[in-house]
C-alpha cells in the first residue's frame, strides 16, 4: 500500500508582515493537529514495513536452511544406496561379476570375481557376457576358487561356449550339471515318436553340403546332430498325429550366416506369441557353434520350435 502523506504547513507568521501576523498564525495553528496525525502515520507504516522485510530475511535464512538440510539429505541417500548396492553384489549368494579379460572357448579359463561367493571346486557355473548373455556365454566346471581373493578357475567342455570373442563385462551364476548325450540315452526311448523312458539315440548326420536335405525323423532318433556346409534344408518325418505329443532335439552346428529352409511350423517369440521363422522370432544361429533346437509337436497343432539359450 501507498506510504502516508503529510501535508504541507502553511505559511507561518512574521512580525515583518504585522499585516497579516494573526491570520496566518491561525492558519498555522490550526494545520500542526493534521501535521501530526500525518507524521505518526508515516512513522507506523515505516515501523511496519522495516518488520515485514525483517520477517522476509528471518523466513529466507530458513528456507536455505531448509534447503541445504534437504540436499544433505539427498546426498547422503545416494551414498547410502550405493553402499547398499556395493552390499548386495558382494552377498555371496549373489551372481558374481567380473570385468578380467576372457577369451570365449573351450578349455581352462580364470577370471577374478567378488570375494566369499558360494562357489566350489566340482560346481558348474554359467559365465555369460552381462551386456550379451543370451549370445555370448560358456557353461564351466569348477576347478578352484579362493575366497579370499576371488580368483575363480573353470574348465569349458566342448560345446559349453557359446559366441566368440574376448570380453571384460562378465555375469557369473551357478549351473546345474548338464546332460550329456549318453546320460539321456539311458532314461529315455522312442516309440512311435514318443518318449518313454528308457533309451535314447543319437543320430549324426554329419555335414550336409550345400542344397542339401537333413531329415528329422521321429522314429528314428531321438537328438539329430546336423552340420551346414552351406544354404541347406531340414525336413521332418514321422511326425506324430493327433493327440501324440513327442519332443526331439536338434544340434545344429555351424548354421549361422547360412540360409536354412525349416518346415512348416511355430517359433514362439520371447512374449510366446507365435511366429514362422527362426528370423521372424528374433533368433539367430552360431556360425561356429552349436545351437539346441528343441522340436515339439502339441497334439494336432503341428511343430514347433525352439532355440534352448
Amino acid at each position: 500500500m501507498p506510504a502516508p502523506q503529510i501535508t504541507p504547513l502553511p505559511t507561518p507568521p512574521t512580525r515583518s508582515d504585522p499585516a497579516n501576523f494573526a491570520a496566518r498564525g491561525d492558519a498555522l495553528m490550526t494545520a500542526l493537529p493534521v501535521f501530526v496525525t500525518e507524521t505518526n502515520a508515516l512513522a507506523t507504516n515505516l515501523t511496519a514495513l522495516n518488520d515485514a522485510a525483517g520477517t522476509a530475511a528471518a523466513s529466507a535464512s530458513t528456507s536455505a536452511g531448509t534447503s541445504a538440510t534437504a540436499r544433505d539429505a539427498s546426498i547422503a541417500a545416494a551414498a547410502a544406496a550405493a553402499a547398499s548396492a556395493v552390499t548386495a553384489a558382494a552377498a555371496p549368494g549373489a551372481p558374481g561379476t567380473s570385468t578380467s579379460s576372457v577369451l570365449i572357448g573351450v578349455g581352462v579359463k580364470t577370471l577374478t570375481t567378488q570375494a566369499s561367493k558360494l562357489l566350489a571346486a566340482g560346481q558348474w557355473v554359467n559365465v555369460a557376457r552381462t551386456s550379451d548373455p543370451s549370445n555370448t556365454r560358456m557353461l564351466g566346471l569348477v576347478s578352484s576358487y579362493d575366497a579370499a581373493t576371488g580368483v575363480l578357475n573353470f574348465t569349458v567342455a566342448a560345446d559349453g561356449a557359446t559366441g566368440a570373442g574376448t570380453f571384460t563385462d562378465w555375469t557369473i551364476t551357478a549351473a546345474g550339471t548338464p546332460v550329456s548325450a549318453a546320460a539321456l540315452a539311458a532314461k529315455l526311448d522312442k516309440t512311435n515318436g514318443t518318449t518313454k523312458g528308457v533309451n535314447v539315440t543319437l543320430v549324426d548326420l554329419g555335414t550336409i553340403a550345400a542344397a542339401g536335405t537333413a531329415t528329422v525323423d521321429f522314429n528314428a532318433a531321438d537328438v539329430h546332430r546336423i552340420q551346414a556346409g552351406g544354404n541347406i534344408t531340414i525336413a521332418a518325418s514321422n511326425v506324430p498325429g493327433a493327440n501324440i505329443m513327442a519332443e526331439r532335439l536338434i544340434l545344429a552346428v555351424n548354421f549361422g550366416g547360412k540360409t536354412t529352409a525349416w518346415p512348416a511350423g511355430n517359433w514362439p517369440k520371447a512374449d510366446g506369441s507365435p511366429s514362422v521363422s527362426p528370423s521372424a522370432a528374433g533368433v539367430t544361429f552360431q556360425t561356429a557353434g552349436t545351437d539346441r533346437i528343441l522340436v515339439w509337436t502339441e497334439g494336432s497343432t503341428g511343430l514347433n520350435f525352439k532355440v534352448m539359450r
